[in-house]
């Protein structure tokens, strides 16, 4: 699965183009080039340089001097190699250059050489990979800026310079200082020598200024200052503080956009609330919310009351036109019954001192914490807020003990927010970016990992925010929550974690998909952690915060964090990126919309996507920028590999010059990522079945009279399979249309490039597809059909081709909607993890036979002999779930037991009857071989006729057996031949081996 380098040819000779020959006469020059492997992790050395000239005559040399090179020098050891070329030629002629490395591939990973052009200056530096420079570093004892704002100083925008604004601990400009310009590349330079110890922790923006200090303005009025598009660390959202938009009838969280052009409501007219939260702290007695005025005085009830009002919900009938249509969405959408903010509600528990004393919620996966909910948000701004958590009969913070906490103690209590506690109209922005290095050092990058064999891996994919949370998603997940239930992923079987985008994006709660600053971890994963535990866990120096007895892991730090633990249990990470569109939330700040005012460089040009503008790629800095992302993200951040979302985008969309723009740019990211960590595996959601997505770099092909060309991804998510499963299920398609799926890789050229899957989130949360309604035309999935044909695609997903992928609770039968915005859909039940008893041993208990229990199944018998009805229903249903993970389990296993199961494996055709809904392919060839049947008819297919290839077979696997929920009918072990008769249940997949 090895991506080729990109290599023209072994010794390259790019041709000139037309009416590019010079004059013999003219002035010469003499010319360094550079080429900079800082970037490179040490893997391109002794580097030569090519070029269009004639390193004697320095005249051009359309034929790039036979292909011949010239020896490249590192001079102080630095990594930066130069030489240097007299170059003779008119002012205005044109060159072309490039390196080669001491193996003879060409180490130019842009799409074409770099160009010069006599009469400027004549140095030319090439710095394939600088995510190193890009944003704010140490650099020795100074501090190092550097940015990319090509317009500014230029034409119109001649009069303007950007500037590093510094800001002291009361945010306040302190000043403001010029930045230079590389006119070549469009980049913005700043080195502030000697300054890291003074400057460390301040917190700055960039502004566009002239020289008169004052800022530019957009043609709407918007002053161009702006964080640090390529940050690794913000002021953060402020802490606990998340502003919400409510139904106003319905009474339960909803999203922030306007879907209502679609058919969907329009969420984005809702009342907004303010959900505050303090994470964990299960162990105190209370916890309070504290708001202040201006002038830092403490609100009464009265007083707040007067403010904010008593939050009311008027009924369907005294609702406005537009707010009864949403209702009538939701209830169409069978949403109307989400769980519902009330219980939280801030007039629940308000002292008439005003302060507010959080609901406390507990939750079986992950954890305590308190949470409380305070209507008419707008009122709220402007009003200072403060958490005090009581342990003890103490205020934990208050140091001197007087029985509040003073700026710095409140300083210095993690839960509070770290910078300014005075509520903004727009809590979920990231604020000023962070002079600040990373201090987390990986310690278990080399830890083997559960499979290294990419065609014998098992993907699951979760949402940090989501994952294991309980049902109304009070309280959302952290990283740290996801490190600690890493043991039920491992009890699952699952190889690879592909985690939803992990990058900084507006708001608390998202699917991470608006990302507003592409090189921070997201604040909202963020965790507290005892000083000690991080100190230990290499996230904090020995010497630092000694007076604090908990800290806050802030986004970069817990997402570094997150991935070595998983690396720790022999895990393979996955991060999914997203460059088709950026954040275009309201309660987001990206920082890419700013880039040169009006000018608007990062965007120009680029097109619209149903979710935000699209990037401009044809412009080499947008290139640079997301390819530079992509190698932070496995090289800083600790990823693996790398999903990359929706790139159809990118080759398939607007006029062929974008199309081949974006081409190009995933291109270079993906020969990028191969020169830096080579083995890196990228997987693209596109559904263009345009089998270049998934070829070499060095494969081509016109199409629609573009010329395409290989980009590079070494898989792409089978979206064909995943429909052919739920359509089969569903009784919407033959079962040849299922079986055309399960063994034809459409627009891939092998199924070592397909990423198979049943579930997604997107089909999940935009379609509400579970297979298991499929199978029940509705959303009750515990009929026993609907289990059985969840089981049996799981079946398909496990033992047909590709690398299979499974979404978070199918494995349990988790059936949540999972809808974008309604985060009270993303929680859901798991009462089966304190009652984990499958069918097979919930039959033993309700038999009564104390005789028949198994060792530590005594505690679970008692609690189910003390059950009443109610409870003994719900302890059955918890029952079915166990029996769906232990099926997913058993898959895994039984796939990761045979390379007949590699995703590469033989697949072939062995029946299909579309009047019986009967299918059935083998897998594997020689003895190693298997055959996988599978009725997805709602009756039992006895001695049923499936022309078996040759041989003796054998039933190894049954979705029907009592353990996982079946009624136990098969074939009990019966070797059968030919066109012997098997037993075949209803919704169900049987495995036979060949054993003779």
């Amino acid at each position: 699965m090895q991506i080729q380098s990109h290599n023209p040819s072994h010794s390259p000779i790019f041709r000139a183009q037309p009416g590019a020959a010079p004059e013999a006469s003219g002035d010469t020059t003499t010319w360094t080039f550079e080429y900079d492997t800082r970037g490179l992790q040490g893997r391109y050395t002794d580097l030569r340089l090519k070029g269009s000239f004639h390193p004697e005559t320095g005249l051009y040399d359309p034929e790039w001097n036979g292909g011949q090179s010239i020896p490249m020098e590192d001079d102080d050891k630095d990594g930066v190699y130069t030489a240097r070329v007299t170059l003779k030629g008119a002012p205005g002629q044109e060159f072309q250059w490039g390196a080669e490395g001491k193996d003879g591939k060409w180490a130019v990973l842009q799409e074409r050489p770099i160009k010069i052009s006599l009469g400027e200056e004549p140095v030319s530096r090439y710095t394939p990979v600088s995510n190193h420079l890009y944003g704010v570093h140490r650099d020795e004892d100074g501090v190092r800026f550097q940015t990319w704002a090509p317009a500014l100083g230029k034409e119109q925008l001649a009069d303007y310079k950007l500037n590093v604004d510094l800001y002291n601990d009361q945010g306040e400009l302190e000043k403001s200082i010029p930045m230079t310009k590389d006119a070549r590349t469009g980049d913005w330079t700043l080195t502030l020598p000697g300054q890291w110890k003074e400057l460390e922790g301040k917190s700055f923006l960039y502004s566009a200024r002239d020289s008169e200090g004052n800022v530019l303005k957009t043609r709407g009025g918007k002053e161009v200052i702006y964080a640090d598009p390529y940050s690794r660390h913000q002021m953060g959202q402020q802490r606990g503080l998340e502003k919400i938009f409510v139904d106003p009838v319905l009474g339960f969280e909803t999203g922030w956009y306007d879907d209502s052009g679609k058919g969907g409501p329009n969420y984005a007219d809702n009342p907004t609330y303010g959900r505050f939260v303090v994470d964990n702290h299960g162990d105190a007695q209370k916890v309070q919310l504290v708001l202040r005025d201006a002038q830092d005085r403490q609100l009464t009830k009265a007083e707040l009351l007067e403010r904010l009002g008593e939050p009311k919900f008027p009924t369907y009938e005294e609702a406005s036109a537009a707010d009864k249509r949403d209702v009538d969405v939701l209830k169409a959408w069978s949403l109307s019954n989400s769980p519902k903010l009330t219980s939280y509600l801030w007039t629940n528990k308000v002292n008439d001192d005003g302060s507010i004393e959080m609901t406390r919620v507990d939750t079986d996966r992950i954890g305590s914490g308190w949470t409380t909910v305070v209507n008419n948000f707008p009122n709220l701004e402007g009003l200072k807020y403060e958490f005090q958590v009581f342990k003890d009969g103490k205020m934990v913070g208050d140091q001197d003990g007087d029985g509040k906490l003073s700026a710095a103690e409140r300083l210095k209590t993690p839960f509070n927010d770290a910078y300014d506690n005075t509520i903004s109209a727009r809590p979920g922005s990231a604020r000023r970016s962070l002079i600040k290095e990373s201090a987390y050092v990986p310690r278990y990058n080399d830890t083997p990992r559960k499979e290294t064999d990419y065609k014998k891996k098992v993907i699951f994919e979760l949402h940090i925010g989501s994952f294991l949370a309980p049902k109304d998603n009070a309280l959302a997940p952290t990283a740290e929550d996801l490190v600690n239930n890493l043991d039920y992923l491992e009890q699952l079987g699952a190889t690879d974690i592909y985690m939803m985008p992990t990058a900084e994006f507006g708001g608390k709660r998202d699917w991470g998909y608006t990302t507003d600053y592409f090189f921070a971890g997201a604040d909202a994963y963020g965790f507290e952690m005892k000083r000690d535990q991080a100190v230990a866990e290499g996230l904090l120096a020995a010497d630092a915060r000694t007076d604090q007895e908990s800290v806050w892991i802030g986004g970069t730090e817990a997402i570094q964090w997150l991935n070595d633990q998983m690396h720790k249990r022999g895990f393979s990470t996955m991060g999914d990126v997203v460059y088709n569109h950026t954040s275009g939330k309201t309660d987001g700040d990206n920082p890419l919309w700013s880039i040169d005012g009006d000018a608007n460089s990062f965007f120009a040009n680029g097109g619209e996507t149903p979710w935000g503008r699209k990037p401009v790629y044809a412009e080499q800095g947008v290139k640079d920028f997301f390819s530079n992302n992509a190698v932070q993200q496995v090289t800083e951040m600790g990823y693996d590999n790398l999903r990359f979302d929706f790139t159809q985008v990118l080759h398939n969309t607007g006029d062929a010059g974008q199309q081949i723009a974006g081409m190009e740019a995933l291109r270079q990211i993906n020969r990028t990522l191969q020169a830096v960590k080579p083995g890196t595996v990228t997987v693209a959601e596109d559904f263009s079945r345009n089998w270049l997505v998934a070829a070499e770099l060095d494969k081509s092909e016109n199409q629609w009279g573009i010329e395409k060309k290989g980009m590079g991804f070494q898989a792409v998510w089978n979206d064909g399979a995943r429909e052919g499963i739920y359509k089969g299920v569903e009784g919407t398609e033959s079962m040849d249309h299922l079986m055309d799926a399960m063994i034809g890789h459409y627009g891939v050229s092998g199924w070592d490039r397909a990423v198979m899957y049943a579930h997604s989130h997107d089909e999940v949360g935009n379609s509400g597809k579970w297979v298991a309604r499929a199978a029940a035309h509705s959303k009750d999935v515990m009929g026993s059909y609907s289990r059985a044909a969840s089981r049996a695609g799981a079946a398909l997903t496990l033992t047909g081709p590709g690398v299979p992928m499974m979404w978070q609770g199918e494995e349990f039968l988790a059936n949540n909607d999972f809808k974008h915005g309604l985060t009270s859909t993303w929680g859901y039940d798991t009462d089966w993890l304190n009652f984990k008893v499958t069918p097979d041993r919930l039959a033993v208990f309700k038999r009564g036979d104390r005789a028949a229990l198994k060792p530590g199944e005594e505690k679970y018998f008692e609690r189910y002999q003390a059950m009443n009805d109610e409870q003994k229903a719900q302890a059955e249903i918890c029952s079915f779930r166990a029996g769906q993970f232990k099926v997913y389990s058993d898959l895994i296993g039984l796939r990761r037991s045979s390379e007949a199961f590699s995703a590469t494996a033989p697949i072939h055709r062995v029946h299909t009857n579309n009047q019986d809904r009967v299918i059935a392919y083998s897998r594997g060839e020689g003895n190693e071989q298997f055959v996988v049947a599978t009725n997805l008819a709602e009756c039992d297919r006895g001695g049923y006729g499936l022309n078996l290839p040759p041989g003796q077979w054998k039933e190894v696997f049954n979705t029907n057996a009592q353990e996982y929920g079946g009624t136990g009918a098969g074939n009990f072990g019966v070797s059968v031949t030919g066109n012997q008769g098997v037993m075949l249940p209803a919704g169900s997949t049987i495995v036979f081996k060949k054993v003779g």
